[in-house]
């Protein structure tokens, strides 16, 4: 039986979306036989193309995502050209090669990403929004602001050296320094990679020394949560380690620089050229290079590309997120997650960006939302925690006027998420739960505001994105759950990882899971429902498999929602004995009952088998600092295992209490 609808947008939402635009824009010309909307016979999808069928009763998502697979290199060229890709030079080749290792997209193509978000605009219209805690009011910038402060950064950028394929780092807030430092190297071809200035020392190092920047630029401070965190002693530390690095400081909050080259003054030296001239970059040139987690290991640095980057993110923005010109997209982010290369994009499709530096619940509860409301935020992006904490708003203290869609990720959704956003926040809103991944620096899944939204479901497949859930036979199922996996290329497979001069670390990590056919395999583990939406269950490392029963750590926890004094819960297999760790609310203390009512929900609503042999009371779980709940970590803790990158975690300490856990578990077994 199909998941409960829990919202749907009005016929004029939909007849003014892009997704219709775009199936419109596919399918208007009988006389143009190189649109994908083609069936598998090379004939015109007849339902598409009817006359007597308004736009909305024709539209088609299955046919359109169907064709944007089987005819993907027509695909990809009409999403260029409706995403307006501004181009160089145009391909020779769309797509050649075979396989998910040896396809090449765009040959001969050539672009700039900075080019494309700083494309012609209207001027004064606002670009940047930005909000950091500790300072007062809102910064704005418009495009011209940003245009020219970016063009003066890579001026200045130029004369230390930056060129084509060279590496500068930011360890910065969420603030517009941030996003001119970014532009201005991709400007010039360089390559950039940010990390958030709340890692500690060793995780910033570990990622840095891949990299050998040529620029370090580096926040000295920032406010969370009403604290001050002073950066300087991390920081001159760390920079000691690269005395060929030029520093340069980006103090939001005061006008100190504490010894190092200021931001302001290093842009002050230098006048833009009177000319612009954006690097002529390669498809698959380098863009950015991103870091896995490092929970299992040094952190993996993964090289994504100019073209692939820009284009599936304009798809993803405009198609399946309805942005464009008018909009702003506030996602609450820091620049050590992918989700703030995301929102940087959205400046390619017009649509405004909102920077939120700080805490997203301080002073209040609502404050990334009233800040949301002074944005005139059209769109806003969260993770579940941060939902969470808005259960208990009641009221909330703006009108949203202007939200129409809230964007989530980091973690499946439950059923206790929709009904808050939906009762707490605002009742006419798209939610549009998206899920992909630093891997792919983009998504596999996520909204369209064509279709209905349900819970606890993705709504679709991206376009162009061939997912399948796999069974342990390497076979594509429905209805059942088994591995995310992708089975076809796409435009934002990463180029590779630095340092894999010959590949073999990055087919080991995405391709040997199913050496009998080549395949992306994503680590999460999911089912496809026959509607076609997708339902994530967590990462496939931390399914659970008692007596042979896989369940989704992420399927108990959707059943703990209920249990009313729980706050937090994270459960392992240790040993093939369930053990589930809880968080309760306030001060309570772990009582008979509650045991009680957690076994007894486990055991009614999924299977006995799942029921935890322990449970055990805990202050805190381990999160990173994006917030997403680090379930490997508590298993590694707990083994008495090294968790590695301690220092991506938002509370470590929390760890410490799962190690005197465990000795009270091996004195008690």
């Amino acid at each position: 039986m199909p998941n409960k609808i829990i919202w749907e947008a009005d016929d004029a939402r939909k007849l003014n979306s892009q997704m219709l635009a775009f199936f419109n824009y596919l399918s208007e010309a009988d006389d143009e036989p190189s649109h994908p909307i083609l069936d598998n016979r090379g004939n015109y999808n007849k339902v598409a193309n009817s006359k007597n069928n308004s736009p909305l009763t024709r539209f088609d998502y299955d046919s359109l995502h169907k064709n944007s697979i089987v005819n993907s290199e027509l695909f990809w060229q009409a999403c260029a050209d409706f995403v307006e890709i501004v181009w160089q030079r145009q391909a020779t080749t769309v797509k050649s090669g075979h396989g998910m290792l040896n396809t090449r997209w765009f040959e001969g193509a050539q672009l700039n990403y900075c080019e494309n978000l700083l494309a012609p605009n209207d001027d004064d219209a606002i670009a940047i929004y930005s909000y950091a805690e500790g300072r007062q009011g809102l910064q704005q910038l418009t495009h011209q602001q940003l245009r020219l402060r970016v063009m003066r950064c890579a001026a200045a950028l130029q004369a230390a050296g930056v060129c084509k394929g060279t590496v500068v780092a930011g360890i910065l807030a969420n603030v517009p320094e941030a996003v001119i430092a970014a532009l201005a190297t991709t400007m010039l071809g360089g390559i950039w990679s940010s990390c958030s200035p709340d890692f500690g020392a060793a995780g910033i190092y570990e990622r840095l020394q891949q990299l050998n920047p040529k620029i370090i630029f580096f926040t000295p401070s920032y406010v969370y949560g009403g604290k001050k965190h002073d950066c300087l002693a991390k920081m001159a530390g760390l920079l000691k380690k690269f005395p060929q690095t030029l520093a340069i400081t980006t103090p939001h909050l005061d006008d100190t620089c504490h010894g190092y080259q200021c931001f302001e003054n290093f842009l002050a030296k230098h006048t833009p050229p009177l000319a612009t001239n954006y690097a002529a970059m390669d498809f698959a040139d380098p863009l950015f290079i991103m870091f896995s987690s490092g929970t299992t290991g040094i952190p993996k640095c993964i090289v994504h590309t100019v073209g692939g980057t820009l284009l599936q993110h304009k798809k993803e923005l405009r198609i399946h997120g309805d942005l464009g010109a008018g909009d702003c997209l506030l996602f609450y982010t820091t620049c050590g997650w992918m989700m703030w290369n995301w929102m940087l994009s959205a400046l390619s499709v017009r649509c405004a960006i909102g920077l939120y530096d700080g805490a997203p619940h301080y002073p209040a509860t609502a404050n990334l939302w009233r800040v949301a409301e002074a944005m005139h935020a059209t769109a806003v992006g969260v993770n579940p925690r941060y939902i969470s904490i808005c259960k208990d708003l009641r009221q909330q203290s703006s009108a949203l006027t202007q939200l129409r869609t809230i964007f989530a990720t980091g973690a499946p959704l439950h059923r206790e998420h929709y009904r808050i956003v939906y009762e707490q926040i605002k009742a006419d809103v798209h939610l549009a739960s998206i899920s992909g991944g630093t891997d792919i620096l983009s998504c596999f899944m996520l909204g369209n505001v064509m279709l209905p939204v349900r819970a606890e479901e993705i709504q679709v497949k991206g376009l162009g994105m061939d997912v399948h859930a796999y069974n342990d036979q390497g076979e594509s199922v429905v209805d059942e759950k088994g591995e995310l996996v992708c089975a076809s290329p796409f435009v934002s497979m990463p180029k590779g990882l630095l340092n894999d001069p010959t590949g073999t670390k990055y087919r080991q990590t995405y391709f040997n899971h199913y050496p009998q056919r080549q395949v992306w395999r994503h680590g999460d583990y999911v089912k496809i429902t026959p509607e076609g939406g997708v339902q994530v269950y967590g990462r496939s490392d931390t399914v659970l498999n008692p007596h042979g029963v896989r369940i989704g750590s992420a399927e108990i926890y959707r059943q703990l929602e209920d249990i009313a004094d729980l706050e937090d819960a994270v459960i392992i297999d240790h040993h093939s004995q369930l053990l589930l760790f809880v968080v309760l609310k306030g001060k309570q203390k772990l009582l008979p009952q509650h045991q009680h009512a957690i076994r007894t929900k486990i055991a009614t609503a999924l299977t006995k088998r799942h029921v935890p042999k322990h449970i055990y009371q805990v202050q805190a779980l381990p999160y990173t600092l994006n917030g997403k709940k680090m379930e490997l970590a508590v298993k590694h803790a707990f083994a008495g295992e090294k968790v590695r990158n301690q220092d991506a975690i938002a509370n470590p300490e929390a760890l410490d209490e799962l190690r005197t856990v465990r000795k009270k578990f091996q004195k008690n077994t």
